[in-house]
């Protein structure tokens, strides 16, 4: 189970570090248009549809890396009186809540994105096609829901066997 983690870990690092990048070539993108506007008249056709496109996508990939670390927001005055055993019942009752939520969202983004794709949807501007707008989305939801079905499966082992903590993937060294 240790290695699912690591490569879970991984794998949202590695589209964060994407979102990350793709949001910096968003901004970059905005301040040459304002700079050009401003200064000679010239503009990014489509600068819309580009921050639209890059913002989604950054927040987007971002997703799966706070599901793989349980970063969500949680109460901790309450959580932190729990004993181990009612605490990793509390996780596996979140993580169960959170695996029906987020495949209801991947299994209506995919219905949703179909049928823009079907019809042939594009951005207003310049005409990007849709998929490219799902597609990050549905990636993130897909990877997000892995992250929930193997919490679901960490917890419940660490409930039934008792163990105090079995497989999460550690926070890195600061």
């Amino acid at each position: 189970m240790r290695r699912v983690f690591v490569a879970l870990d991984r794998l949202a690092e590695a589209l964060a570090f994407a979102g990350v990048a793709l949001i910096s070539v968003a901004i970059g993108a905005l301040i040459i248009d304002i700079v050009g506007r401003k200064t000679t008249g010239f503009t990014i056709l489509g600068i819309s549809d580009i921050m639209q496109l890059l913002v989604m996508a950054c927040i987007c990939l971002g997703m799966p890396f706070v599901f793989v670390r349980e970063g969500h927001v949680g109460v901790e005055f309450v959580t932190d009186r729990l004993p181990p055993r009612a605490l990793t019942a509390l996780k596996l009752a979140v993580a169960v809540l959170s695996s029906v939520f987020v495949v209801a969202l991947l299994r209506y983004g995919f219905v949703q994105a179909g049928q823009q794709i079907a019809k042939g949807d594009v951005s207003n501007t310049l005409a990007i096609p849709i998929v490219w707008y799902w597609a990050p989305l549905l990636i993130a939801l897909g990877v997000s829901a892995l992250a929930c079905v193997v919490h679901v499966l960490r917890h419940l082992v660490v409930l039934v066997a008792g163990a105090e903590r079995i497989g999460a993937p550690r926070e890195p060294a600061a």
